[in-house]
């Protein structure tokens, strides 16, 4: 789900999107590293008009494991997020109109979520919040993107 917020709170209602990628934790230690890549699709409503951007991300973030050596282990995530823009759209009762050229081409998030580990599944939830404007202006006030992603996983050994 994402949204566009500005200073004051969300000014847009909350949209469904969808996340998916993979990830590298390089080992199980207490306190280490976890990066990705990932495709996001953000949407947010504005009124009659649907706000859509897919955009290309790389996440970094320290990782904090509790219980690392159990069968169930929980962590935490912070970081950051830098994602280029794929495509970024409104789209209204009339039709679709492309906003690339007043979206910026790089977005950046703070990132911060946590989730359980069950052997090799994984659980968890994500919380992005971008860090620069998205040029559009709701209110006289400019917005970020805000998302809460749900993510699931599956580790390879």
């Amino acid at each position: 789900m994402s949204t566009l917020a500005d200073g004051a709170g969300s000014a847009a209602s909350w949209g469904p999107g969808f996340l998916a990628g993979v990830f590298f934790t390089p080992k199980s230690d207490a306190v280490t590293w976890q990066v990705g890549g990932q495709i996001q699709d953000k949407r947010a409503e504005i009124g009659d008009f649907t706000w859509r951007t897919l955009r290309l991300e790389f996440p970094a973030m320290l990782r904090v494991n509790f219980r690392g050596d159990r069968r169930y282990r929980f962590h935490l995530l912070a970081g950051g997020s830098v994602g280029m823009r794929l495509e970024s759209s409104l789209r209204t009762e009339d039709g679709i109109g492309d906003l690339s050229s007043v979206s910026p081409l790089f977005e950046y998030s703070a990132v911060f979520g946590g989730g359980l580990d069950i052997g090799r599944m994984s659980v968890g939830v994500r919380v992005h919040q971008g860090l620069n404007t998205t040029h559009i202006v709701i209110d006289n006030l400019d917005t970020r993107s805000r998302s809460i992603a749900v993510v699931f996983g599956y580790r390879i050994e």
